[in-house]
């Protein structure tokens, strides 16, 4: 089993290679996993960006978040599958 981090928001941004406020971008419009509140602080689950990040990369554009259970999973934009 994976050991789960928790990310700042530099770390987030350096894991994707964007800048961090692109970041705050990308959840601001629903595209990246929003962070939960230590305090002041603000913090990414490391699991929640390995799964942006595949993703992203299987869809071929910035995967859409789901917003309505956001510590959990992403919206995959693929045809349904039969089962």
């Amino acid at each position: 089993m994976t050991e789960v981090r928790l990310m700042t928001v530099h770390e987030a941004a350096a894991q994707v290679s964007l800048s961090y406020q692109h970041v705050y971008k990308l959840v601001r419009d629903g595209k990246f996993p929003p962070p939960f509140r230590l305090g002041k602080s603000s913090r990414w689950r490391s699991d929640e960006v390995q799964e942006w990040i595949k993703l992203t990369c299987q869809q071929g554009k910035v995967a859409e978040w789901d917003k309505s259970d956001p510590h959990t999973t992403a919206t995959s934009e693929s045809a349904p599958s039969d089962s």
